[in-house]
């Protein structure tokens, strides 16, 4: 949000962008660690992706809050709440990629973002423009072509919070499975948007696509069709940006609709990225929320 991208009717806030960092719980070495990106939806409530927070140690993990977490604000952990349908990585495609994290004192300073707490609040954003923010880090990925993009600190670490632009290219909802009851835990979905070029060659969601380029493959983004016009500030995100918001209007306010979830690793043109999308977990989000630990749209 630094001048001239204020937050306001034009771009969101991402002060509610926060960076998340724990030890192992597999391994007790000093060297062990793991972060991403998560959304603060409640004083006391982070939103994240579950495969950052699935190894973490709660006892040993903490959120920090502010535009570069070598300098930000740090709160420490009381627990994760992994989305019980969950299974790891390999299920990546059914979209339960979803976790809380409750915080052991308030936030304050920073506004929670509003999220979608309704089934199906989102349908009618097809096309619309979105805004996703994160701590991704690029150091350990050579391969990619962001350039001078790529953003590094004045230390040459990547420790700055980021957004980017893009569209929405698909609204995914993942019903629930034939004979079963639980509504709550078989039902998943995605945010799908891709990295259009300049040129317009690189529009990897065009209708007819077969699903796959030289780094993933996406055939399970679902049918429809993508513009292939770039944003000025398009964009796709890296590792470390995991679990950070997708932002949307919806009614006039900017609404956190999706969770950076999965990807191409590369940040390069024609990459298609999958977000966690919020609105089918609102009802699991809810089930969490109590009088003690109140989550704010419950």
């Amino acid at each position: 949000n630094s001048y001239p991208y204020n937050s306001g009717s034009q771009y969101p806030s991402f002060s509610s962008t926060v960076f998340i960092w724990g030890s192992c719980i597999s391994d007790s070495s000093p060297d062990c660690g793991w972060a991403g990106s998560g959304v603060i939806i409640s004083s006391r409530w982070v939103l994240t992706a579950a495969h950052v927070v699935e190894d973490m140690d709660p006892d040993d993990s903490f959120v920090v809050v502010g535009s570069d977490w070598e300098y930000g604000d740090v709160y420490e952990v009381e627990s994760f709440y992994i989305h019980p349908s969950w299974n790891g990585d390999d299920e990546l495609h059914l979209g339960f990629d979803i976790a809380l994290v409750a915080l052991s004192e308030h936030i304050s300073g920073v506004y929670p973002s509003s999220w979608a707490n309704q089934d199906g609040i989102d349908d009618s954003l097809l096309g619309a423009t979105i805004f996703i923010s994160g701590y991704g880090d690029y150091s350990d990925y050579e391969d990619s072509f962001c350039d001078s993009a790529c953003l590094t600190d004045e230390n040459e670490s990547y420790s700055q919070r980021r957004a980017w632009a893009n569209t929405l290219d698909r609204v995914i909802e993942i019903g629930t499975q034939s004979g079963e009851n639980d509504v709550v835990g078989l039902r998943g979905g995605h945010i799908v948007y891709d990295f259009d070029s300049p040129d317009g060659r690189s529009n990897s969601l065009v209708s007819g696509n077969l699903g796959l380029n030289f780094f993933q493959v996406y055939s399970y983004a679902g049918e429809g069709d993508s513009s292939p016009n770039p944003h000025a500030l398009e964009g796709a995100g890296v590792p470390g940006d995991s679990g950070g918001p997708v932002f949307a209007k919806i009614d006039g306010k900017w609404t956190v609709i999706g969770l950076t979830s999965h990807g191409s690793e590369t940040s390069d043109y024609g990459d298609v990225a999958f977000n966690t999308r919020v609105s089918v977990h609102a009802e699991w989000i809810c089930s969490i929320s109590s009088s003690y630990k109140p989550i704010s749209g419950c």
